[in-house]
């Protein structure tokens, strides 16, 4: 319980935190989503909606591989802001496309679910630097709020249901920009360490 308080009384850690979950929650309303946006919406055949969601999913893994070679170089505060404003991006433009044809949307959609190869694995690792001691604990909450809030998320999605894309895009929308401005300004006071 003690580790608990420490992590969760950490203003900056919690920026960190809370702005992972809410573009991750993007992530998991695409998710709760996906069935309704490429089988009903665009009516693709289960086959080909399967590969979509695989490629989908596999654009993530891909940025999260570049992600991975581009630490090297580049500090993961300064991949994390470029990830979350890659979404914020993505999200503002999916919204405005949500009446385009599924060759516009399938890209749109691959391109913000992977920039979380950007986002999720950066954000962990800050996060971390400040509980080298209670990592465990600080792991715990991040996937019991990352969790809590995307299926809290998709619920939203869902209950505004309406037969179009407005509710799923809006909601992508709003929490990567959310996301990005909370992580803009709260976490103004954090000072890289540069190796």
């Amino acid at each position: 319980i003690q580790n608990y308080k420490a992590v969760l009384g950490h203003k900056t850690a919690m920026i960190f935190i809370v702005a992972q979950i809410l573009c991750t929650s993007g992530m998991y309303t695409f998710i709760t989503s996906s069935s309704f946006i490429y089988m009903e919406h665009f009516h693709v055949s289960p086959s080909t909606f399967a590969l979509f969601f695989a490629i989908n999913v596999a654009m993530m893994m891909i940025l999260g591989r570049l992600n991975a070679q581009l630490v090297k170089t580049y500090h993961p505060f300064t991949l994390l802001k470029f990830g979350m404003g890659m979404q914020a991006l993505l999200g503002i433009i999916l919204f405005s496309a949500q009446n385009q044809t599924i060759y516009i949307l399938f890209p749109i959609i691959g391109l913000y679910v992977g920039s979380l190869g950007f986002i999720f694995s950066n954000s962990v690792s800050l996060v971390l630097e400040f509980f080298p001691s209670i990592s465990a604990s600080a792991n715990a909450i991040i996937g019991v709020l990352q969790y809590s809030v995307g299926a809290l998320m998709g619920f939203v999605a869902s209950s505004l249901h309406d037969d179009t894309l407005f509710p799923i895009t809006g909601v992508m929308m709003v929490v990567s920009l959310s996301g990005m401005l909370l992580m803009m300004f709260g976490s103004r006071g954090y000072r890289p360490c540069y190796k």
